[in-house]
């Protein structure tokens, strides 16, 4: 899975130095049907391609019962609840990363490629802990990126300088790539019947997105001078629950 997720960083890297490029020669609306066009030859091939491992049953269908099977799994909910709030809170400095660095003086064009450079310490991140996680187990390496994740993130306001918020961009990338590649793992290692994974992978994804789209109405009102400090505090707090 480490492999396999480390792709995404890779197009990470690669589209915030195209992006800023094509808006100033293009535009906008231009630069997002070129974005579409890269993508469509990219994505057929994979389509075509890739097979499932596993058949599918005969006369599966997805109903009420299973559902409610896999919410009275105690250990599911808890890791279901877990990433909640992990998705909750990490995703802040892919949103504001950007304006964080021009505060300790980054330039406008270097600002724009710390979400490369977080991409990058991702890349690396993901490969990583999909390597440790065979050997020291999954849960383990996963709860160790959420902690270190959640500390480099209520740093953020403690640095002052360039290099700082660089070296910020590259750990803060290399842990929250972590949490990205082993959350599926977790989900197949406690689910013994395979033909349900793909059941359990998406109803977590689907309670996690209301973590990730809460986000950003919560550090809207945490914009205020008053609570300023705690837009990297509270969801780093929620990443540590």
């Amino acid at each position: 899975m480490g492999v396999v997720v480390a792709g995404s960083s890779v197009g990470g890297i690669c589209w915030p130095f195209m992006l800023e490029r094509l808006f100033g020669q293009i535009g906008f609306a231009q630069t997002v049907r070129a974005a579409g066009f890269i993508c469509l030859p990219l994505l057929i091939p994979p389509c075509l391609l890739v097979k499932p491992r596993l058949p599918p049953r005969k006369g599966a269908d997805v109903s009420f019962r299973i559902f409610k099977e896999t919410f009275t799994d105690r250990t599911y909910v808890i890791l279901t609840a877990a990433m909640f709030f992990v998705f909750w809170g990490m995703f802040i400095p892919f949103y504001y990363l950007p304006s964080y660095g021009l505060a300790p003086g980054v330039s406008l064009a270097m600002a724009n490629n710390l979400l490369a450079i977080l991409n990058a310490g991702s890349f690396i991140g993901r490969l990583v802990s999909g390597l440790t996680a065979d050997m020291f187990g999954r849960f383990d390496i996963t709860f160790v990126c959420a902690l270190c994740a959640a500390i480099v993130l209520m740093c953020l306001h403690a640095i002052q300088t360039a290099a700082g918020i660089i070296i910020f961009s590259i750990l803060y990338g290399f842990f929250s790539g972590g949490l990205i590649s082993l959350q599926t793992a977790c989900v197949a290692q406690i689910t013994p019947d395979m033909h349900m994974i793909g059941v359990k992978i998406g109803l977590m994804m689907a309670v996690c997105s209301f973590g990730v789209s809460s986000t950003y109405p919560f550090l809207d009102i945490l914009s205020t001078p008053f609570l300023r400090r705690l837009d990297v505090v509270g969801p780093g707090t929620g990443m540590l629950l």
